[in-house]
């Protein structure tokens, strides 16, 4: 899973990958963001600029906003299937920016769990590969919108630490995985653990 992760990459950092600049009145780093916190992504159809969205899917149909709780990881094995995800899959997919992400390791015998910085060396910014969606409060009539990380199988050093990590999109393939029309398979290659020894795995106090 991926429940904390960090954007504190400057303005210039993402300019750097993306086609457009990042309006700094917009923009606020943080260290921990969590689910239900603002968070920042590139929508397919509106590839030209940062959107502001809440962490954690609410579905167009859902009744409850309350929903999204839960729902700030969608499974790539079962995105396919899952009612929430399958119909996002194929036509709301988003590039969600992150600095680092982190996550908690059970030690055997200890009743703390230690906490790791995870991220890609010598990147100051990279992507996971997200679903959003919009919804409609019934109460006020305004526009929530929302998004999910998806997450995969671990590669194996991330294995020693959890058995989930977040997908990362490669730099290169930024455009591909925003692009419209996408086959299935085509989706699929890009939903595979990011290659260990281009990361680091950094113990935090």
């Amino acid at each position: 899973m991926c429940g904390r992760f960090a954007l504190t990459a400057t303005t210039k950092d993402i300019e750097k990958l993306m086609a457009f600049k990042v309006f700094s009145e917009e923009y606020t780093p943080s260290d921990n963001i969590a689910p239900g916190a603002k968070i920042y992504a590139i929508v397919d159809n509106a590839p030209d600029h940062l959107s502001t969205l809440q962490w954690g899917l609410i579905p167009s149909w859902s009744k409850d906003i309350s929903i999204g709780n839960k729902m700030f990881n969608a499974r790539a094995e079962t995105v396919w299937e899952k009612v929430s995800f399958r119909h996002l899959i194929n036509k709301k997919r988003c590039l969600i920016p992150a600095s680092s992400y982190f996550e908690w390791k059970q030690i055997d015998g200890k009743e703390k769990k230690q906490k790791y910085r995870i991220g890609i060396i010598d990147q100051p910014i990279f992507f996971f590969a997200g679903l959003w969606d919009e919804w409609k409060n019934p109460a006020t009539q305004s526009i929530v919108k929302s998004a999910t990380i998806i997450t995969c199988e671990p590669n194996e050093e991330m294995s020693k630490i959890h058995n989930r990590m977040p997908v990362i999109i490669n730099s290169t393939m930024l455009d591909a995985w925003l692009a419209p029309n996408l086959e299935r398979s085509n989706i699929e290659t890009l939903l595979m653990p990011y290659l260990e020894k281009k990361m680091y795995f950094a113990v935090e106090n």
